[in-house]
């Protein structure tokens, strides 16, 4: 018995490609590095030890670095703001008591 091909649906065949992308090299120390560093107290400490622990010139030594540089910056900036808006909060809670008493 002969098959009758003229019948069968054609069946594009798909083109075979990866369904997620390979890994460079590195990438699994380089996406602890990044869960690490945005856990609040313990990312401070883990970039502080790869400061430490990391060879001189290494991508990992440097970008943590350039991370604690930019996050002491901000924690000053922040600190500053807060004391700033304290003082005016104090100012102004003593005004609207010396106001009160005048009432």
């Amino acid at each position: 018995m002969s098959e009758n091909t003229a019948h069968k649906p054609k069946v594009k065949k798909r083109s075979s490609f990866p369904l997620f992308p390979s890994k460079p090299s590195g990438a699994d120390d380089w996406f602890y590095t990044f869960m690490c560093m945005n856990i609040p107290v313990y990312g401070w400490k883990y970039l502080k030890r790869l400061l430490e622990q990391e060879p001189e010139g290494s991508p990992q030594r440097e970008f943590a670095a350039a991370y604690l540089y930019y996050k002491r910056v901000f924690l000053r900036i922040s600190l500053l703001l807060t004391a700033l808006l304290a003082l005016l909060g104090l100012a102004g809670s003593l005004w609207l008591i010396g106001y009160m008493t005048l009432l």
